[in-house]
């Protein structure tokens, strides 16, 4: 009796996986698209600025690096309706749907200013840091140019949390393909002066960068009016309740902890990285603009996984979320395996995309097989952080993140660069090491998690 009953049991359990997979592609299909078409503003920039000198490339370095570590700070604490509102659209609860999607404006209004404040001092980091003198004035102008959209972009960061949760995109694709194209063409007439603007290059890539946030979060807006009928109810008394709010920032601060966590390690490698030179600096750039795209389809796998985890849990369907996440985390392994192969096969095509200056593209083509051997764990830890989030644990990845990132990685970088001959790549060499301990012990908590029963947030 057993050995019949075991070939039904795998055969089941394999069709439950292959359900699994083809609804996890279908929901992370277009919130992959979403997160490359957000990080595909970024590379427009990069590509735009870095045709007009080094020094253009490693300014926008120095800027982007100061601004997205403070503005995912914020932006972060939105990253809690994962699991609320994923939670929620399982249950079937239009009402706190309802509630969370104003509550996701309130604290977008109350963030967004506190975000823009922030740019504005960027000079005093930079050189605390010892950046390049020639490049600090034009990467602090960067700063607070970019930061006078921090609201629009929190606001898309909510917006997009929600709505992925709830599996509907449509709004947000939209909103993003008229965000690049804005993008596109505002690099081409204030970069280069074309059709008689004035020719601004990084301080032009700057404005158009935050034109293009603003109309992106309107367009978001207006798209997603007609989803918004299926749930909204009004406003009410409830957006007033502090122990409302107060669950969110729980939730939320953990998050963006983690977040912020991981982007200051890597602005902190940037900065770094400007002791050794403009050069460096920029071809830094380039290869972490690269490993930034990739990493948009296992960060759209990760939100799309907390979205299906979440949506199991509010089913008290365990089994469903256990196998949600299993899958998730097989096939975005599988897939981070083949950018790990195109980093380390075509390095020197990709570094000259972004620059045609030979010294820029020397440090790019030494720096890019590097961040091919980390893909894959970088793509897992933040697969296995979506899953947490799903099953509502925060805590736990933001804690293990701050132990390896910073308690192992940056000191193990340090150790490498000033300790052997391995030079300023072994700032790399540490993140790689940094990013395999917290992929492993993040795993360690999702299997451990399913061990016991999971209940709603």
């Amino acid at each position: 009796m057993p050995s019949s009953s075991t070939p039904s049991i795998e055969t089941s359990e394999l069709s439950s996986f292959r359900r699994e997979a083809r609804d996890l592609m279908k929901l992370a299909g277009p919130v992959i698209g979403i997160q490359v078409g957000l990080m595909a503003m970024g590379c427009v920039d990069n590509i735009m600025v870095g045709h007009v000198s080094k020094e253009a490339l490693a300014g926008a370095a120095l800027g982007h690096a100061y601004t997205s570590a403070l503005l995912f700070m914020f932006a972060g604490i939105l990253m809690a309706l994962d699991p609320l509102v994923s939670q929620a659209k399982g249950a079937e609860e239009a009402s706190t749907l309802s509630d969370l999607f104003q509550r996701m404006i309130v604290v977008s209004l109350a963030l967004g200013p506190l975000a823009s404040l922030t740019m504005w001092w960027g000079d005093a980091p930079m050189r605390w840091f010892q950046q390049n003198e020639t490049i600090i004035p034009e990467a602090a102008r960067y700063a607070r140019t970019v930061g006078s959209s921090s609201l629009a972009f929190i606001l898309v960061v909510g917006c997009r949390q929600f709505f992925q949760a709830l599996g509907r995109t449509k709004p947000l694709i939209v909103a993003i393909v008229i965000g690049n194209l804005i993008n596109l063409a505002g690099n081409w007439l204030l970069v280069f002066g074309n059709w008689g603007f004035p020719k601004m290059g990084l301080y032009g890539s700057a404005w158009s960068t935050s034109i293009s946030r603003w109309i992106m979060a309107a367009a978001i807006l207006l798209a997603a009016r007609p989803l918004m009928a299926e749930f909204w109810q009004g406003w009410n008394r409830r957006a007033h309740s502090f122990l409302e709010y107060r669950r969110i920032f729980r939730l939320g601060v953990p998050v963006s902890l983690h977040v912020s966590v991981e982007l200051w390690v890597f602005s902190a490698v940037t900065f770094l990285m400007g002791t050794h030179g403009i050069a460096v600096q920029a071809g830094h750039n380039v290869a972490i603009v690269w490993a930034s795209l990739t990493f948009m389809v296992p960060l759209g796998m990760g939100m799309a996984a907390a979205t299906r985890v979440g949506q199991a849990i509010g089913r008290r369907d365990q089994l469903g979320a256990k196998t949600a996440a299993k899958v998730a985390l097989v096939v975005g392994g599988a897939i981070q395996i083949l950018s790990a192969t195109l980093f380390l096969g075509f390095p020197a095509p990709l570094a000259a995309i972004f620059s045609e200056d030979r010294d820029t593209q020397t440090v790019a083509i030494a720096l890019l097989p590097i961040a091919g051997c980390f893909q894959l764990f970088d793509g897992v830890q933040c697969i296995a952080s979506g899953v947490l989030r799903g099953l509502g644990d925060t805590k736990t990845p933001a804690l293990l993140a701050l132990g390896g990132y910073w308690g192992l990685g940056l000191p193990l970088g340090a150790l490498l660069v000033y300790k052997t001959s391995q030079g300023f790549s072994g700032w790399w060499w540490g993140l790689c090491a940094g990013l395999g301990i917290v992929a492993v012990m993040l795993v360690w908590r999702i299997v451990t998690s399913f061990n016991r029963d999971i209940g709603r947030v």
